[in-house]
């Protein structure tokens, strides 16, 4: 889909000469929206970029850019020239609605943002010293897309409303509300527990979502706020549950429950804080799932990180949760002068 903002973008270097400049305040989403993948190419291609604004604050009317729109935006400062990919330019973030020229800049390369991520170009929202630990990180990884692709629940909650119950005599269906990290919940603030005729609605769709309920899955919340500290928040759904279109799921390799070591990884404070700084909006969507760098560590720490999560899949414990998390940052090779800055 052609958007006003990617065509206002491309005219406006089109009209510019050789070496004039252009200033444009537009959605932060041009930072790391799938769909402006092309447009972010496009600029860091054609274009010397002098620095990037970010305003991300959304919620509190008072420091928003526009008080009356509930949007994050940035400025882009751009030069019509061609530069090298090795060339660096600032990004600054503010957490209030005017430039701070006291915040600090982190500078960043095109090649570090193709290293970081190569399909999409994403531009993380993240500080000087923060830009070492993303490409320690993404050095040398697995995508989880190598290991599984990241699905939408397979009932849409509006197409599939005609097999949509309340009744608990039907079918189980999970929605995003109910996945905590390493459980279920049916205490809800929000929505009833809904069910499904299982029956009907499998006569009716035969496509490969529709048998994945008889899978083990990794779930997940759909949309978790962007200012929320868990923005992944996952566990295990054993079949036979129905997910609905509020969930994302994961379908990885069951053997020697390497899944459960998938999990683990995914609901450590490293992956949280990592897909954090790349996030613009309150969607988890399915391809920021799919380009999370996934190290596999040793036999020895998968063997733990799986034996620690069976057991908080029985029982919840915030212990085993830090074990996870110890692990998880040995994996990475994140040292101890790293981890106050990802949990602080």
């Amino acid at each position: 889909m052609i958007t006003y903002l990617r065509m206002f973008i491309c005219r406006c270097f089109s009209l510019l000469k050789n070496d004039g400049h252009c200033c444009l305040i537009f959605p932060l989403a041009f930072m790391g929206d799938a769909t402006n993948s092309k447009i972010r190419q496009f600029v860091m291609e054609n274009t010397q970029v002098d620095f990037i604004e970010a305003f991300p604050e959304r919620d509190i009317e008072s420091k928003r850019v526009f008080k009356e729109v509930k949007m994050s935006v940035c400025i882009l400062g751009a030069t019509k020239r061609k530069v090298p990919s090795s060339y660096k330019f600032s990004v600054r973030i503010h957490r209030d609605k005017y430039v701070d020229d006291n915040n600090e800049a982190m500078f960043i390369s095109y090649d570090e943002i193709k290293a970081i991520d190569n399909k999409y170009l994403s531009i993380p929202l993240i500080r000087q010293h923060e830009l070492s630990i993303f490409l320690k990180m993404t050095n040398e990884c697995k995508r989880m897309s190598e290991i599984s692709k990241c699905y939408t629940g397979e009932i849409d909650i509006s197409l599939h409303s005609e097999f949509i119950t309340n009744s608990s005599s039907d079918h189980s269906m999970l929605r995003g509300a109910q996945v905590q990290k390493y459980y279920i919940t049916n205490d809800i603030s929000q929505g009833d527990i809904l069910f499904l005729k299982a029956d009907g609605y499998l006569d009716k769709n035969k496509g490969e979502k529709s048998q994945h309920h008889n899978r083990r899955r990794i779930v997940m919340q759909g949309i978790t706020g962007v200012n929320e500290k868990w923005r992944l928040k996952m566990t295990m759904a054993q079949p036979p549950y129905f997910c609905a279109n509020s969930v994302n799921y994961l379908i990885p390799d069951m053997t020697d429950d390497f899944d459960y070591f998938i999990l683990g990884i995914l609901n450590s404070k490293l992956l949280n804080w990592y897909f954090a700084k790349l996030s613009t909006n309150s969607n988890v969507n399915g391809y920021e799932i799919d380009g999370l760098p996934i190290k596999m560590g040793t036999v020895e720490q998968r063997n733990e990180i799986i034996q620690l999560v069976g057991e908080l899949l029985q029982s919840y414990d915030e212990i085993k949760v830090k074990e996870i998390d110890d692990i998880v940052y040995q994996i990475y090779g994140i040292t101890e002068y790293e981890k106050p800055i990802i949990e602080g």
